[in-house]
């Protein structure tokens, strides 16, 4: 049993600032975040994402570095990771955030079989975690925390994002968090 596991997509963000030529390209995703934040804390953490063939080696290996298990992360050989571009305005004030990619959905059978966890964070990013998957993650934890960013994002086809409501609201009777 895991103090906490995260659910949800890692991704590979590009972020321009006003006074840099290049973007910066860094590990991202909540699952990235709230990962580093419990192990900071000495908790026992987990982590069950999907992620493409592009997604770097060298993420992975910080992460298992820091202590967190990444059996239950999923990478595709011929799928793309989930993308995100960042643009910040000159004052830092502005933010434009453009979805590039994403990786496959994470589905009721990407769950270890025996996911066990005193706290489980559904941490989605681009709508990649349905009810079902959620009820599932239920059963299988003492508390259940829900960051819904992922779940509110829409994006058009050029990847823009804009803000909605949560499509399937059953998912938050099933939070305590």
């Amino acid at each position: 049993m895991f103090d906490a596991v995260s659910v949800g997509h890692f991704s590979i963000d590009s972020i321009s600032l006003p006074d840099r030529h290049k973007p910066f390209v860094v590990l991202g995703g909540s699952v990235a975040y709230v990962s580093f934040a419990a192990r900071r804390l000495d908790a026992t953490v987990s982590v069950v994402s999907k992620v493409g063939g592009d997604f770097p080696e060298a993420y992975l290996w910080w992460l298992r570095q820091d202590g967190i298990d990444l059996s239950g992360v999923i990478k595709i050989a011929e799928a793309q990771s989930t993308r995100f571009e960042l643009k910040y305005s000159n004052d830092l004030s502005k933010r434009n955030l453009r979805l590039k990619s994403r990786a496959p959905l994470i589905t009721i059978d990407d769950l270890p079989k025996s996911l066990s966890a005193k706290a489980i964070h559904i941490a989605p990013i681009a709508g990649e975690i349905a009810y079902e998957v959620a009820k599932k993650l239920r059963n299988s934890a003492d508390v259940l925390s829900l960051d819904p960013q992922g779940l509110v994002r829409n994006f058009d086809e050029r990847g823009r994002v804009t803000h909605g409501s949560i499509g399937d609201k059953r998912i938050l009777k099933l939070i305590n968090i």
